[in-house]
């Protein structure tokens, strides 16, 4: 128990999750307030011996205790109501007015209707009296737990908020790079906002060498270097593309360190990712892959402990190193992996749009051969459009050919109602390949593509290809994501089990297209497995669903 002044520090802006948890864990701080001192001090002994992984802070006076707010980490304040100065619920105010997400439960001797009724519209977390004997402790200590609780989903659910926005600004930044140097090194400043590591690295792939492509700011040329295709974690990740991550790299074998064990309980392996102790990491020098330390050539660094390896597809890899063992959590591949995942679409679209200009002057040979719709257009006299040719893959996909059909049939066919129409004679002047994302009405039904528009010039006059790509898949998983996180965010709204039950049956029907789906809660009482939440569609196919006992 902490009961010493802390030091002033002013000038900080509030913000939801100002004064929260650190990511990594560690004891959680609760801030008793009091102004008779035995009893603070008798609320935070019962507290920290009934709520785990906690540590108490006690204060005697309000203005003390909005100092410790201020400059601390706090991740719960349990106040009295009647104080000289400041009362509870003004407390509450200016904690609030600091960190407006805190929880403030307020534990008064003095209670009435009415004190509770202002509390509660002031927003307190809970409201206890304090009573006599025992059990008001208990009750108190259920309450900061329950609040703490609240606050770690809040505050985790809006870290994985803040990371899903950062990662959807990342695809949209990168999805216009120019180059795949530009991807490689935008890979790395989202990665530093994303995720907690002391250094990061790119490797590319050049032939069989993954060759250092971007690092993060702290890490020097001495501390990377290039590794043969299967070499090493950095090389195996690019040869097999499996994401490796290390919770041990040992350095030294006479370190007592060496003995924490990264498989302590709480720690879970994700199917997409291998996790070893002992590998090697390329910032840091490269190893037999084997747990036995004296098999394991030195690290450069002699600070690494743990590592983890992403794939960027067949282009290279994502690595980032940290000096605690065990660093990187399931959430931090997931994260890591989505990072790699955007970055390798982008360096294929870069490689895709590399190779149509390369090939520009050949399209004409290889047109029917192209996998990809294609229709190649040509100008008229009077500068209209004429349909010059298209493919195979463009008469199976859209039901259309220019044996057919003419120009103005087909745009008229597929173009939907209100999507711009692409202008020919400014693709033409600019003598540029344009690339934009379109929908277009296919023999299947409305469908995403990426549509590129290549001028090539030949010696009588400028034609046209329009090259579609589908991307239909990745449209419906960004939709289906979407949604999901959508739904997601309204079940922390939910008002009680029910309800969530509801939304997670609903999400089960119309986002996974399960149509028969249901959430079953347990009833103690009736020792059963109730249905609480069955879909519509359930009902009409299997009747109404019973409850289900033991076995």
């Amino acid at each position: 128990m902490e009961t010493d002044p802390t030091g002033g520090r002013d000038g900080r802006e509030a913000d939801a999750f100002r004064g929260s948890e650190p990511a990594g864990g560690g004891p959680r701080r609760v801030l008793l307030v009091d102004d008779e001192p035995g009893a603070a001090d008798l609320a935070a002994t019962h507290v920290e011996r009934l709520v785990d992984g906690v540590e108490t802070v006690t204060r005697t006076s309000p203005t003390e205790a909005i100092g410790v707010v201020a400059d601390d980490r706090v991740d719960c304040v349990v106040s009295d109501y009647n104080m000289p100065g400041i009362d509870g619920l003004e407390l509450l105010e200016e904690v609030r007015s600091i960190d407006p997400g805190l929880p403030f439960v307020l534990f008064t001797g003095r209670g009435s209707e009415e004190i509770a009724s202002e509390a509660i519209s002031a927003g307190v977390t809970d409201y206890l009296q304090k009573g006599v004997g025992r059990d008001r402790y208990e009750m108190l200590a259920n309450s900061v737990e329950n609040a703490l609780d609240r606050r770690r989903a809040e505050r985790d659910l809006w870290e994985v908020n803040a990371k899903v926005a950062a990662i959807h600004e990342f695809a949209t930044e990168v999805s216009g790079a120019e180059s795949a140097g530009e991807v490689f090194e935008r890979v790395v400043d989202a990665a530093e906002e994303i995720l907690s590591f002391d250094r990061c690295v790119t490797a590319r792939r050049r032939g069989d060498r993954l060759v250092p492509e971007a690092r993060s700011e702290n890490v020097s040329e001495d501390e990377v270097r290039t590794f043969d295709l299967g070499e090493g974690v950095v090389g195996t990740t690019v040869a097999d593309e499996r994401t490796i991550v290390v919770d041990n790299l040992s350095v030294d074998p006479a370190d007592p360190n060496e003995l924490e064990d990264p498989k302590s309980p709480g720690r879970s392996n994700p199917e997409t990712a291998d996790r070893s102790a002992g590998s090697d990491a390329e910032i840091g020098g490269d190893g037999s892959g084997s747990a036995d330390a004296e098999e394991l050539a030195d690290p450069v660094a002699d600070d690494i402990r743990s590592a983890i390896s992403v794939p960027i597809g067949p282009y290279g890899s994502f690595q980032a190193v940290s000096d605690g063992y065990a660093a990187f959590d399931d959430g931090d591949v997931e994260f890591a992996e989505l990072l790699a995942a955007h970055a390798a679409d982008a360096l294929e679209q870069i490689e895709t749009e590399n190779a149509l200009r390369a090939e520009r002057d050949r399209l004409s040979a290889l047109f029917e051969d192209l996998p990809l719709p294609v229709a190649r257009t040509g100008s008229e006299n009077g500068g209209e459009r004429r349909l010059d040719a298209t493919n195979e893959a463009f008469e199976e996909t859209f039901g259309f050919s220019e044996a057919e059909h003419d120009y103005g049939t087909i745009r008229e066919a597929i173009v939907p109602d209100g999507d711009a129409h692409i202008d020919p004679g400014a693709v033409i002047a600019d003598d540029e390949p344009l690339r934009r994302e379109v929908q277009r009405r296919t023999a299947d039904g409305l469908r995403d593509f990426i549509l590129n528009v290549i001028p090539v010039e030949r010696p009588d006059e400028t034609i046209i290809y329009n090259v579609y790509a589908d991307i239909g898949e990745q449209k419906r998983v960004e939709r289906t994501l979407r949604r999901l996180h959508e739904t997601t965010r309204e079940m922390f709204r939910g008002g009680d089990r029910e309800e969530i039950a509801t939304l997670a049956a609903r999400a089960a029907v119309d986002i996974l297209e399960f149509p028969s789906s249901g959430v079953r809660l347990h009833d103690p009482d009736a020792e059963a497995l109730l249905p609480t939440a069955i879909s519509r569609e359930a009902t009409e196919a299997l009747g109404e669903r019973p409850a289900f006992g033991p076995g």
